[in-house]
């Protein structure tokens, strides 16, 4: 028996490795938090990049706890730093984007996502996943980034997929309408002037 597949998963990789491509040029050095480089999103994103990995786990090349490790044993600061869908299983999100806050660069660009508060299958009976501790929607990232050192550049709910039959399911980008939708994503950018207090 075939394993089932995840197609609102799927679609997800599908747009994070988009995301990515667009805002991430070709070749950069990036460090990802959560993630290796068999995820998904990378293994399909467009362009190449030097992926640097942390995680509690194997396989990451580097083995860190980002609310209690400081990031600065990593011994260099980044242009791109990338988080998606970790931020919602931490217990103290706010002391980790200011570990990561404090190895970026100047001018780095910090793109992450978080499954959103107003995911309209929550509406509709979905439960909210054990592993997560908190649940975020566009207002309440874009607060966490600012009050961590961060200058939200773009906070937007994305990915509304909407189940036509049994096996087709279309992606809705109705964000500039009302804030609702899977997932939450962001791209920020270290704000020196305030800090990361």
């Amino acid at each position: 028996m075939k394993p089932q597949v995840d197609r609102l998963a799927l679609m997800r990789h599908a747009y994070t490795a988009k995301f990515v491509s667009e805002h991430i040029p070709n070749n950069s050095r990036v460090l990802e938090i959560g993630g290796n480089k068999q995820t998904p999103y990378w293994v399909q994103a467009k362009r190449k990049y030097d992926l640097i990995t942390v995680d509690l786990y194997s396989p990451a090349d580097y083995i860190l706890n980002i609310e209690k490790d400081s990031l600065e044993k990593l011994g260099e600061k980044f242009r791109y730093v990338t988080m998606f869908e970790v931020i919602e299983h931490l217990e103290n999100p706010v002391q980790a984007l200011r570990n990561i806050h404090n190895i970026m660069e100047n001018d780095g660009l910090f793109l992450g996502s978080t499954p959103n508060r107003f995911d309209p299958y929550l509406f509709l009976g979905a439960k909210i996943h054990n592993n997560h501790n908190y649940v975020f929607d566009t207002l309440t990232i874009k607060h966490l980034l600012d009050k961590c050192g961060f200058k939200p550049i773009q906070v937007k709910s994305r990915i509304l997929p909407v189940k036509l039959s049994k096996k087709i399911f279309i992606s809705i980008d109705v964000s500039k309408l009302i804030p609702i939708g899977r997932v939450v994503f962001w791209i920020a950018k270290p704000n020196y002037l305030k800090g990361s207090k």
